[in-house]
């Protein structure tokens, strides 16, 4: 039996356990994996959809089926998909003169000129409406959650004299 001292010293006096004398070169792997996801996108995705459709409920009274597919570019970037998410009534959070703003949108309108878009704004406990027109790069969020009366309890825990009835 061999030992470890019989094998031959490669660089850095490091022990060269193969068992295949000689350099093998390897595969450039950036060129078979950029070949594998073109085949995937060419012929691929056809064959996974065509495996898992058609999609049908239990009673088998409702199934989806694939037709086909289309790869492209958006029609739309991300901006411009979020920009259009804005409706009227919206709660939005804006930057004005280095204050942040929550208020609500009561109007949008459109610029024939430039096709940019201004929103018309009024906090809820406001009698008018704002003077500044808020176009979409200052708007900073979207209210999308409400939790109606927390406002109140924080304003109840944040007093100092809390009375508590046991």
């Amino acid at each position: 039996m061999k030992s470890y001292q019989d094998y031959p010293k490669i660089n850095n006096d490091r022990i060269n356990f193969s068992k295949i004398s000689g350099n093998l070169e390897l595969p450039y792997l950036v060129e078979i994996q950029t070949e594998s996801y073109k085949n995937f996108l060419s012929k691929g995705i056809e064959e996974v959809l065509k495996d898992v459709f058609p999609i049908e409920n239990n009673a088998k009274t409702v199934s989806i089926d694939y037709v086909s597919h289309r790869l492209g570019e958006p029609e739309h970037d991300f901006y411009e998909c979020k920009e259009k998410d804005l409706q009227t009534g919206d709660v939005i959070t804006f930057r004005q003169n280095q204050e942040v703003i929550t208020h609500r949108i009561l109007k949008i309108e459109e610029n024939l000129q430039n096709a940019e878009k201004t929103y018309i704004t009024k906090g809820d406990n406001n009698n008018i409406e704002d003077t500044e027109k808020i176009t979409y790069s200052k708007i900073q969020g979207k209210c999308v959650l409400t939790i109606p009366y927390l406002g109140k309890a924080i304003l109840v825990l944040d007093n100092k004299i809390i009375i508590l009835i046991i």
